[in-house]
């Protein structure tokens, strides 16, 4: 066999056979009467006559085809394959054979043949109207005779006689999604030009408008009703009274794989069509905005986006219920802000998340339940706030740093702040406030240094014993108005001397019970005058 896999043939002068690689299957082999099998055209075209490559052993054989055109209409006809040996009309001869067993008389892997057998066949159907207008996608084959076992090896598409010669299809142009203009040279003695226009550089499937469509004879058109932004390809062939052109080169028309610039998801509709529209689309290049509306209920549509480069905001959503979409998430440039979703009771689905510029989660009605975060290993600055009926803050993955403020202050029902990493450092304050039902700050028993620490008005929080390991305070502490607080030992590990205590804090303090104020004295070292005055204070449980 030839080693480029190329067969000219020597019968049916212009029929050139391209053969598939012979390291892999490389024919459709049917030995018994009824079988049947499918080929599928590589790249799929209009022809006026086609022509088989193929060869039957033992015996020739017939078969009925069935021609599979690209608007879903078919055509069938029947033809035979004469035996490999000595039969007429074929399109090689001479090329030998080889078998892998012991045959009659001939050895395993012993190569037999002389220079008139055996023999590969041409097989030729003609095509009629209207078939040798359409676009051929696909033949199946089913074999009609008992004797012979025939494969048949490779296709070709014959174009008319007299048909112009292909045209060149040239570069797109006013490409703005969802329309662009394709445009290609004149064939000589055409009278009308026929577009196809597909997604796949094969065209193995083409767009309902654009499927084998007559134009005119124009040199230029609009292709418009584009559903969504990727590449397209085009191509063109010229016709006349004689027949269709071969197809011309392929144009491919890039559209951006995602919108430019910011993008509002105003409705329902907008979010639902994102996927449609932008179904490569894995990056917003700017603010992506969620926001303002009584219609979104879920963010599905969103479900490939990995990353967006400036802010996210999810704000003021009256129907919105959770925010499964955005779970494929993995990074925000800017600010990720949760803010006042009527309905949105959990935030659990950011479990790729890695960075983000402020995290911010507030005044959202119905939120019971704050989890994952599980690749975000430093946290930015934080705040969780004025969630009326958040109940568990759960970060169970290991954070290494907070870098920034985490704010943790007026969630009402917070009773279980079970875990934030084990979070060991939180580059600016710690600020607990306003958490009445907020027994203890367990989360936070691997902390070891922060900034500023404030822990006020929490109704609920009897001690400080989780904060034992916590060392290092750079700047000031205020632990004000918890009313059920009995005790500070768990600060205790903290040098005096880097924490800086305002006289005025010593001096407006109100201690209740007043072990508080002898635990803050003696730990924190106040000045002389300042311990005189504390320790000798009027308490009066009533101001507290």
């Amino acid at each position: 066999m030839p080693t480029n896999r190329i067969i000219n043939s020597i019968n049916l002068i212009g029929a050139n056979y391209q053969l598939a690689h012979f390291d892999s299957s490389n024919a459709l082999v049917l030995k018994t009467n009824g079988s049947s099998g499918s080929l599928k055209l590589e790249t799929p075209g209009v022809f006026s006559k086609i022509a088989f490559l193929g060869s039957s052993a033992e015996g020739a054989s017939t078969f009925n085809v069935i021609l599979n055109f690209s608007d879903g209409t078919n055509t069938s006809a029947p033809f035979s394959v004469p035996d490999w040996f000595d039969g007429t009309g074929f399109a090689i001869k001479g090329i030998g054979r080889v078998t892998r067993t012991q045959v009659q008389t001939q050895g395993p892997d012993q190569f037999t043949g002389t220079s008139e057998n055996p023999r590969l066949y041409d097989n030729q159907i003609s095509l009629n109207a209207p078939f040798n207008t359409k676009i051929l996608t696909s033949i199946t084959f089913t074999k009609t005779s008992a004797g012979g076992s025939t494969a048949i090896l490779a296709i070709n598409g014959i174009t008319a006689v007299n048909a112009p010669a292909a045209p060149v299809a040239t570069t797109a142009t006013n490409i703005t999604f969802p329309s662009f203009a394709a445009n290609w040279q004149a064939s000589l003695g055409a009278t009308a030009y026929i577009l196809d226009v597909s997604t796949s550089p094969t065209f193995s499937t083409l767009l309902p408008n654009y499927n084998n469509r007559n134009v005119g004879n124009v040199l230029s058109f609009n292709v418009t009703g584009l559903v969504s932004s990727q590449t397209y390809y085009y191509r063109v062939r010229a016709s006349n009274v004689s027949g269709i052109s071969p197809s011309s080169n392929t144009i491919n028309v890039p559209f951006p794989d995602c919108p430019l610039g910011d993008y509002s998801a105003s409705t329902q509709g907008k979010v639902d069509s994102f996927l449609l529209l932008y179904p490569n689309c894995k990056q917003i290049s700017g603010n992506l905005n969620i926001s303002d509306n009584s219609s979104i209920t879920n963010l599905n549509g969103l479900i490939n986006i990995e990353k967006v480069t400036s802010q996210l905001n999810i704000v003021r959503n009256t129907a919105l219920n959770n925010l499964d979409g955005l779970q494929n998430l993995i990074s925000v440039g800017g600010n990720l802000w949760i803010q006042d979703n009527a309905l949105v009771s959990k935030i659990n689905n950011f479990n790729k998340l890695t960075s983000c510029g402020v995290l911010f989660i507030a005044d959202n009605k119905e939120l019971i339940e704050i989890s994952g975060f599980n690749s975000l290993v430093q946290f930015p600055q934080t705040g969780i706030e004025n969630n009326v009926k958040l109940n568990l803050i759960n970060i169970i993955n290991p954070i290494n740093l907070i870098n920034g403020l985490l704010n943790i202050s007026n969630n009402n029902r917070l009773k279980s702040l079970v875990a934030f990493g084990n979070v060991p450092r939180i580059n600016g304050s710690l600020v607990i406030a306003n958490n009445d039902s907020l027994p203890n700050l367990n989360a936070f028993s691997q902390l070891t240094a922060v900034n500023e620490l404030v822990i006020k008005i929490n109704a609920s929080l009897t001690n400080l014993d989780a904060l034992t390991k916590l060392q290092t305070l750079n700047g000031s502490f205020q632990i004000v108005g918890n009313e059920k607080l009995a005790s500070i030992n768990g600060l205790r590990n903290i040098p005096s001397s880097q924490i800086k205590i305002p006289d005025f804090l010593f001096r407006t303090i109100h201690c209740y019970p007043f072990v508080i104020c002898r635990i803050f004295v003696n730990i924190f070292k106040a000045p002389a005058h300042v311990q005189s005055q504390v320790m000798h204070q009027d308490v009066n449980p009533s101001k507290l």
